[in-house]
């Protein structure tokens, strides 16, 4: 087993238990607040809901892909999994690669977020969405830093994670 298993459990169900329900809790209640009421916005309000809009979606995306395919796969490699991937082993270096690629872009969103809240007073939303920022810059950032260095440091050193596809695992 590797060493890192327990560690890699437990970063697996800070993200999915508390991160992930967290921020689509700031998010659907931004779409509660603002959103909905998109009707009697200014120019300047549709910025902010395309960015928001935008974020969700990846968001959402980042989420459903960690969930259904990299987690599955990464506890499968531990054996800690009763999901199995039926045939399927994907690579878990591009699952890296992707998933950072995917965090990369909600970053620069958030920051865009950001910048364009400074630009004008929006103090209907202002609260909610500076929360949402705060919680993707901070919390949800240093989650999934520690998360890539995880799978960074069992794919560097670990004997489970020695290969390039699940298939080539040897029991």
């Amino acid at each position: 087993m590797c060493s890192h298993s327990q560690k890699i459990k437990e970063s697996i169900d800070n993200l999915m238990l508390l991160l992930y329900p967290k921020v689509m809790e700031q998010f659907n209640l931004i779409d509660a607040y603002y959103v909905l009421s998109i009707s009697n916005r200014n120019k300047e309000h549709h910025s902010i809901i395309g960015l928001l809009n935008d974020m969700q979606i990846e968001f959402s995306s980042l989420h459903t892909y960690e969930s259904r395919l990299v987690f599955p796969t990464i506890l499968n490699v531990l054996g800690n999994s009763k999901i199995e991937l039926q045939n399927y082993h994907p690579n878990i270096t591009d699952l890296v690669y992707l998933t950072e690629k995917k965090e990369q872009k909600l970053n620069q969103l958030t920051i865009e977020l950001a910048l364009e809240l400074k630009k004008h007073d929006f103090d209907d939303v202002e609260h909610h969405v500076e929360l949402l920022i705060n919680t993707l810059q901070n919390e949800f950032v240093e989650s999934k830093q520690h998360w890539n260095a995880l799978i960074q440091e069992c794919l560097n050193n670990c004997s489970k994670f020695k290969f390039n596809k699940l298939s080539e695992i040897n029991p």
